[in-house]
């Protein structure tokens, strides 16, 4: 039986983990763009639920079928329980930043319009107030 505290960490990881390692990203190298740091927070999401063992108890409970994905899923809970849970956030950060420093800073993802954003920027700096 998990207490409060141990839900509030799980549901923690899967929002942190790839925010972390956005954040880890940008603060110690130069790269990253707009499509890496949307695969690294799918990334540290996904990574964490692999990890969790009560996301694969929901297919655990046929286990005594014998069907092949029922019995991986009853090894993975075994597993997951085994890992606590900040190995599960270093674990999910790790591969989210691997994630993320696969883009290359100034190189179009194809998610924005560079001309937008310099228009953008011209008419902002030039609305000052008189």
């Amino acid at each position: 039986s998990d207490t409060l505290i141990d839900f509030a960490l799980g549901v923690m990881v899967l929002a942190y983990s790839g925010l972390a390692a956005v954040f880890l990203t940008v603060l110690f190298t130069k790269r990253g763009n707009t499509l890496s740091v949307i695969a690294a927070l799918i990334t540290g999401f996904a990574v964490t639920l692999w990890l969790d063992p009560s996301f694969w108890t929901l297919f655990a409970g046929n286990a005594e079928d014998g069907s092949a994905f029922a019995q991986f899923s009853e090894r993975r809970v075994q597993l997951g329980n085994q890992i606590a849970f900040p190995w599960r956030m270093f674990l999910s950060t790790a591969a989210a930043f691997c994630m993320c420093v696969l883009g290359k800073r100034g190189e179009p993802s194809g998610l924005e319009d560079d001309d937008t954003l310099v228009e953008t920027s011209r008419d902002t700096v030039n609305q000052r107030p008189i």
